[in-house]
């Protein structure tokens, strides 16, 4: 609707996946204080996007909220059913991420068609790339910078060309 109510991280993240992978519908996931899901369609027009708590945020609240849990906070990643709490509320966490990812994925498929570029940025990539059955990812570590980069480069071509045009009259 409005982009100015969108953050310049997201923006700059979708430019920049739009200028590696044209005419190509595209999933942006950023995974840092937030996890971001933009979605933008093969004619990069933006479609809108989800945005979760991250690992932190939600371990945080439910050790804040819930009576009688306590969890260091870990992000290893284990392939066993948790058998202690500690375990459980971590291991909980990353399997809701996991299950969020695959469906975001599945309904970026579903409204774009297939097939969806996955575009993973941000402090939380690599545990998530780490996940088991997931989507294939296109991890793009400095994404964000690549767009500010981008938008920069774009809007000095915009200035010289109107500096060009305004000499033409």
């Amino acid at each position: 609707d409005n982009p100015a109510q969108h953050g310049v991280d997201r923006w700059a993240a979708v430019v920049a996946a739009c200028h590696s992978f044209p005419d190509t519908a595209i999933c942006v996931i950023s995974a840092g204080t937030a996890i971001t899901f933009d979605l933008i369609d093969k004619n990069a027009q933006h479609l809108g996007g989800y945005i979760l708590p991250s690992f932190y945020t939600m371990h945080k609240a439910l050790l804040t909220d819930t009576a009688n849990v306590n969890s260091a906070y870990s992000v290893q990643l284990q392939q066993d059913i948790p058998v202690n709490t500690n375990d459980a509320v971590n291991q909980g966490l990353h399997k809701f991420i996991q299950s969020g990812i695959r469906d975001l994925y599945q309904l970026a498929e579903n409204t774009m068609g297939k097939p969806v570029q996955v575009v993973l940025t941000g402090g939380f990539a690599e545990t998530i790339l780490a996940y088991p059955e997931m989507p294939d990812m296109c991890h793009k570590p400095d994404l964000v910078m690549q767009g500010l980069y981008d938008i920069m480069q774009q809007r000095q071509v915009d200035t010289v060309s109107s500096e060009a045009a305004s000499l033409e009259k």
